[in-house]
């Protein structure tokens, strides 16, 4: 099995490795992501700016064996650039992620980590995007992140499904112990809105946006939304919800077999 790896917060960030680490187990691992923080930015591509491709080598010695490349544009183009250059032989899965922060809802449309899953799962290739709903994620998250993405990564293949996949993982921010379990979950509504607010001490002309503003939502119990609120790990098939075909009592085997490894 052959998979790329990328993210949106940054070659840099911890959980990519992490992630990298667990899932070269049974797999050959190619990363491929941003060479700075890319966060909000969707499925964006640098379709007007020149983008450039570094080799980049771990500063970790574990991690040296693991091919990698810092790419100056976003998360979109990192699995542009990986499918298309680096796919002798051919990709099996793409995953984006650990994200720090959730991505449930229709707040995924601004998420730089589920835009590089969009991406992969466009162009034909099965994807998962794994977010963490803590924005500043301590090391046991990024474990448990990288052990759900691999568990499920290895149900997948093993079963040898027909029809493409495009997963959203979403964990809660809690220790292992508290997690209630695992849900299949259909997206929520939209948890938070964004604002402007003006730089301070800048010109008036100069302003930040910002994702902020919590809307505090009715969660239905079928959403995303909803799970991670009571400490359940949250697995949206999008690519049912973008066919208009997704029934959750039809994926029983799935949940009972995932959730024996949690």
């Amino acid at each position: 099995m052959k998979i790329l790896l990328t993210n949106d917060d940054g070659i840099d960030t911890p959980g990519i490795w992490i992630l990298a680490n667990e899932l070269s187990r049974f797999s050959e691992v190619i990363i491929v992501a941003p060479e700075s923080n890319q966060s909000g930015v969707g499925t964006s591509i640098s379709l007007q700016n020149p983008i450039t491709a570094s080799p980049y080598d771990s500063k970790d010695p574990k991690f040296k064996s693991i091919k990698s490349f810092a790419i100056s544009g976003t998360p979109a183009d990192c699995v542009i650039f990986g499918t298309e250059r680096l796919s002798d032989p051919p990709f099996d899965l793409i995953i984006s992620g650990p994200n720090k922060g959730f991505n449930t809802g229709f707040d995924i449309i601004n998420s730089g980590t589920f835009g590089a899953a969009i991406q992969g799962f466009s162009r034909g290739f099965n994807s998962i995007a794994v977010s963490i709903g803590n924005l500043s994620p301590v090391e046991f998250q990024y474990f448990q992140a990288a052990k759900i993405a691999s568990d499920v990564t290895e149900y997948f293949m093993k079963n040898n499904l027909t029809e493409t996949f495009l997963l959203n993982i979403n964990l809660p921010d809690c220790e292992s112990s508290k997690i209630k379990g695992i849900n299949l979950t259909t997206l929520g509504p939209k948890a938070f809105l964004e604002t402007i607010e003006k730089i301070p001490s800048s010109e008036d002309k100069i302003y930040a946006v910002k994702h902020n503003r919590p809307i505090n939502p009715e969660a239905d119990h079928k959403t995303d939304v909803w799970a991670v609120k009571n400490q359940i790990i949250s697995i949206t098939p999008a690519n049912l919800l973008i066919k208009n075909n997704f029934d959750p009592e039809n994926f029983h085997d799935f949940i009972e077999t995932i959730s024996l490894k949690i």
